[in-house]
């Protein structure tokens, strides 16, 4: 959706679009309350704009990876529609079930709004702003993992174990930042932390640019991995890498791969709380690994009884429980599938699993052909190597958590994918 305003917006509706899109990208960072009326507000912004605009909006997409996503989207929410209709277990609320699928609506309506041009100063000071609060945020992670208080909720509510020493002895907790859940909020600043990887790494060496975008990064990564999840470290893990491969060329991008490595053994060896963290990633047989191998398996059986449209999007996690009986668990974890493939797969079926499929892999290679056609060291090309970063991300880390269905993550990740297109539709920044 193309949008290419032939006379200025009125400063009323600007300013109306300013607040709700604002806001709605503070409350990324801090609130799923605003996120849903900021965000739904910005969109409903958009259908004004279509609405007195029509005339001035080309519909349609100009390049393959762009018709794919579009298609695949559509696909994913009409089948999810009808997997609503035919296959949710009793019980169920048809129109809940196909809710679970807005997430479709408000990036396309989201790709318009993105396209209307601002100030350069306006922009600046927001960034400014923004990075105050990743400070705090920052600050606050910092302090959640020395006390275990969260304060925002009560500081008699201590945060979950992160290292622990001797009898069971809590020696730091794991960050929560202010959404109150350590895998919400790592994932959530894993994903900002890719964007900013990419502008950071697109900079000029010791620019403006490069000290703000590198500090941020800095906030935004240390937030995510004082979370303490494991699918977080293995999704910073594998965002660091790749976009250090995709920038980087010839000998430097292996030495500073190596430099990273190093320092990694040294943080592993010298902290056994880490250590111990990261050895029980590959330890299939402890607690938590089993089970989720085990949730995986009924999910899979799932999808064998409902193979086309699923049992209705996320209502896997409502039914899971009898399937768990029949493989021998009729204890151990419950909900979702803890694997963003096998919640698409049994929920979504092989239509939705598919269909997400096809949007994942070419919202990346958009991203990847936009980067390399990027003029060198622009802002353009930042956005478009760090939202290709913040993909990879999610993919990783959702290998063992199905982020993709939080909130709060889901509204950060399809934020900066809707980002992506505008910017890629309208050629500049």
């Amino acid at each position: 959706m193309y949008l290419e305003l032939n006379r200025p917006l009125s400063k009323p509706f600007v300013g109306t679009i300013l607040f709700f899109l604002g806001f709605y990208i503070l409350s990324l960072l801090l609130s799923m309350a605003g996120m849903e009326i900021f965000g739904w507000g910005t969109a409903l912004c958009s259908l004004v704009l279509i609405a007195i605009r029509f005339n001035e909006i080309s519909f349609g997409s100009r390049d393959y990876s762009s018709k794919i996503i579009d298609v695949s989207l559509l696909v994913l929410f009409l089948g999810a529609i009808v997997g609503a209709l035919i296959n949710s277990p009793e019980g169920a609320k048809t129109i809940d079930v196909i809710g679970r699928a807005r997430w479709i609506l408000l990036y396309f309506l989201l790709i318009p709004i993105m396209q209307v041009e601002f100030s350069d100063r306006l922009k600046k000071y927001f960034f400014y702003f923004l990075y105050f609060v990743l400070f705090v945020i920052f600050v606050y992670a910092i302090f959640q993992f020395y006390t275990g208080k969260d304060l925002i909720r009560g500081p008699e509510k201590m945060l979950g174990s992160a290292i622990e020493r001797g009898e069971r002895i809590v020696t730091h907790w794991r960050s929560v930042g202010f959404f109150g859940m350590s895998m919400t909020f790592g994932n959530s600043m894993g994903v900002l932390s890719g964007v900013l990887l990419g502008l950071f790494l697109t900079s000029r060496l010791w620019s403006n640019r490069f000290y703000l975008f590198g500090s941020a990064f800095f906030f935004t990564f240390i937030s995510s991995f004082l979370s303490f999840q494991r699918g977080v470290w293995i999704g910073l893990a594998g965002l660091v890498v790749s976009v250090l491969i995709v920038r980087l060329t010839g000998i430097k991008r292996w030495i500073t791969i190596l430099i990273l490595s190093i320092m990694f053994l040294g943080i592993y060896t010298l902290s056994p709380g880490i250590q111990r963290r990261v050895d029980s990633i590959f330890e299939l047989h402890s607690g938590s690994q089993s089970e989720r191998l085990v949730l995986w398996q009924a999910n899979w059986e799932i999808f064998k009884d409902y193979p086309i449209f699923g049992v209705g999007y996320g209502e896997n996690e409502n039914i899971v429980a009898p399937y768990l009986g029949k493989l021998g668990y009729a204890d151990g974890f419950r909900g979702h599938a803890h694997n963003n493939f096998f919640q698409f797969l049994s929920g979504n079926g092989l239509v939705g699993f598919v269909s997400f499929l096809l949007f994942s892999i070419f919202s990346m290679v958009l991203c990847y052909q936009a980067y390399r056609g990027s003029p060198e060291t622009s802002i353009r090309q930042g956005f478009f190597l760090g939202i290709l970063g913040c993909q990879i991300f999610m993919h990783l880390g959702g290998l063992t958590e199905c982020s993709f269905k939080d909130a709060e993550v889901n509204h950060q990740y399809i934020f900066w994918l809707a980002l992506s297109r505008a910017i890629y539709l309208k050629g500049r920044f």
